[in-house]
C-alpha cells in the first residue's frame, strides 16, 4: 500500500493509505507514469468517530499533447481493526469516451453497429449496468442484419422485418457465425426481459460472444476479398 497526506473537508490533515497510482490517462487513454500534483482530499470530517468518505488524489498526464489533470477516486475500506484510513481505486475522472477497436471490415458493413456497441460499452464504464446489456443486444441486431444484407441484398426487406433469431437460423450459413450470433442473441434477450433464462452467464459472456461474432464475420469477409482478388490458379510458371 502507498501513503499520502490528505486534507479533509474541515481542513484537517491526515495520513491515508491507498492501493495504486493510475497507469493510464483517462483522457488520452495512453499508458503513463502519472504525475502526482501533491493534492489529496478526503470527503469527510475525519475527527468524527465513524467517518466515511472517498479519497481523491489529483494527477496530471505527462504526455505533452495531453497534459490534462484528473482525479483518482478511491473508495474507503474499513479494516477489521477499525482503521478507516484505507482506500482502493474505483475510477478516474474526468474520463473521455474511447471508441472500441473494431475491425475495418465490420466498420464498413455496419457503422451503426460500431456506434451502438461503443455507447453500450461506455454505459458499462459509467456503471449503468441496467442499460448496457440492452444496448449490446441492439448492437448484435445491427451487426447481424447489416452483415446479412451485404451477403443477400435481394432479401433486404425480409431481413429488416424478420426477428433476429429467425434471420440467424434461416440466412446464416457459416456454422461459427451462426453459433456465436445465436448465443449472443439469447444472452442479449436476457438483458431486455423481466426474467432471466441464463443465470449462469452474464454481460461479460455476452461481450465475448459479440467479439467472436465480429471475428468470424471479419474472417469470412477477408477470405472473400482474397478469393475475389486472386481468383485463378497460378500457372506452373508462376508457382
Amino acid at each position: 500500500m502507498l501513503n499520502v497526506m490528505a486534507k479533509d473537508i474541515a481542513g484537517a490533515q491526515l495520513e491515508v493509505h491507498f492501493d495504486k497510482v493510475p497507469d493510464a490517462c483517462p483522457i488520452c487513454h495512453r499508458g503513463i507514469s502519472a504525475i502526482q500534483e501533491g493534492r489529496a482530499f478526503v470527503s469527510a470530517v475525519t475527527r468524527e468517530r465513524d467517518w466515511s468518505g472517498f479519497l481523491e488524489i489529483l494527477y496530471r498526464c505527462p504526455q505533452h499533447d495531453c497534459a490534462r489533470t484528473f482525479l483518482a477516486i478511491h473508495r474507503q475500506h474499513v479494516q477489521t481493526t477499525g482503521d478507516r484510513s484505507w482506500f482502493f481505486l474505483e475510477r478516474l475522472a474526468p474520463a473521455e469516451f474511447q471508441p472500441p477497436e473494431v475491425d475495418e471490415a465490420i466498420a464498413n458493413i455496419s457503422p451503426n453497429f460500431v456506434k451502438i456497441y461503443g455507447q453500450a460499452l461506455e454505459a458499462e464504464r459509467l456503471g449503468l449496468d441496467e442499460i448496457c446489456g440492452c444496448g449490446l443486444r441492439r448492437a448484435v441486431e445491427f451487426l447481424v442484419k447489416d452483415y446479412l444484407i451485404r451477403k443477400r441484398p435481394d432479401d433486404t426487406d425480409s431481413i429488416k422485418k424478420t426477428f433476429l433469431g429467425t434471420c440467424i437460423e434461416n440466412y446464416i450459413a457459416d456454422p461459427k457465425i451462426k453459433l456465436c450470433a445465436s448465443r449472443a442473441t439469447w444472452l442479449g434477450n436476457d438483458e431486455t426481459h423481466y426474467e432471466r433464462r441464463y443465470d449462469s452467464h452474464d454481460i461479460q459472456n455476452l461481450q465475448d460472444l459479440i467479439r467472436l461474432t465480429m471475428y468470424w464475420i471479419a474472417s469470412e469477409l477477408l477470405t472473400e476479398r482474397y478469393s475475389s482478388e486472386l481468383p485463378k490458379k497460378l500457372s506452373k510458371q508462376q508457382q
